[in-house]
């Protein structure tokens, strides 16, 4: 709104800056909803002694500019008035007509215009004591969302166990950690050199492999190292129960084919 504002002052100042009147001129900058409005701009190029403007100060209080023919307030003669309206009750508000001195002479500005005009909300002033929590209420919220981020990063953090020498598209699954313990969190990870379509295992078929296991959430990555591409699917899960897991090969659905990863087994213990 401001903004909207600041350039209809600007196109009034810019477009009647050469132009030289006769009678003064007057722009209403906004007629809508604002705390704080341009409410009105006059212009006379013979000079502005003064202006009477009526405005009922129990309603509204009024800021006023006054520039010089640059827009600015540097030399004496001023031929802009610039009053800023802020409501002091919420109101609809005619504005009255004004009258102008010039040289002895007086100029009738005729207005009969509205405004709608909005109180400003006063600010909550908090104690020292509550603007204290709220920066400890803001930087554990920053913490937070570090440690999420930081969290996410280390999960899609993998370090291939492909071989370098294999020249064949290949799936590899494996787990970051063989023996665990209940309540323990590891990964299951299945990693190829060919980018497969990672929609054909789901968070379902791993957590049905074994009930000694839950799969909370499943994650995506794409690494690149020294020119090789390698592509994975991790599934974040959590030990329930001690014994041993047996993973026998899973068919992974690629552009052509299925290619099996191979077996692997680790271990839960109390």
């Amino acid at each position: 709104m401001k903004n909207r504002i600041t350039l209809l002052l600007s196109l009034f100042l810019t477009f009647n800056v050469f132009c030289q009147t006769d009678e003064p001129k007057s722009i209403l900058a906004s007629k809508f909803y604002s705390f704080e409005t341009f409410a009105l701009v006059v212009r006379f190029d013979k000079g502005i002694d003064s202006i009477n403007f009526p405005i009922d100060t129990k309603l509204i209080e009024i800021q006023i500019k006054k520039l010089d023919i640059n827009g600015k307030d540097l030399s004496p003669k001023k031929v802009y008035y610039e009053y800023r309206f802020t409501a002091k009750v919420d109101t609809t508000y005619k504005l009255p007509s004004a009258k102008l001195w010039s040289n002895n002479k007086s100029y009738k500005i005729p207005l009969e215009e509205y405004v709608i005009l909005k109180k400003p909300q006063k600010p909550i002033k908090l104690s020292k004591t509550d603007s204290i929590k709220m920066v400890e209420k803001e930087d554990v919220g920053k913490i937070k969302k570090y440690e999420g981020s930081e969290k996410a990063r280390l999960e899609g953090k993998i370090e291939s166990r492909l071989s370098k020498n294999i020249n064949k598209s290949v799936f590899l699954l494996w787990t970051d950690k063989n023996i665990l313990k209940i309540n323990d969190r590891f990964r299951i990870i299945i990693e190829s050199n060919l980018d497969f379509d990672k929609t054909s295992i789901s968070m379902e078929d791993i957590e049905n492999l074994s009930k000694k296991f839950n799969v909370e959430k499943s994650g995506m990555s794409t690494i690149y190292d020294n020119g090789m591409e390698h592509y994975y699917i991790y599934f974040i899960c959590k030990a329930m129960e001690s014994g041993n897991i047996d993973i026998k090969p899973l068919k992974i659905k690629t552009q052509n084919k299925k290619i099996e990863t191979n077996k692997w087994t680790f271990k839960i213990v109390d």
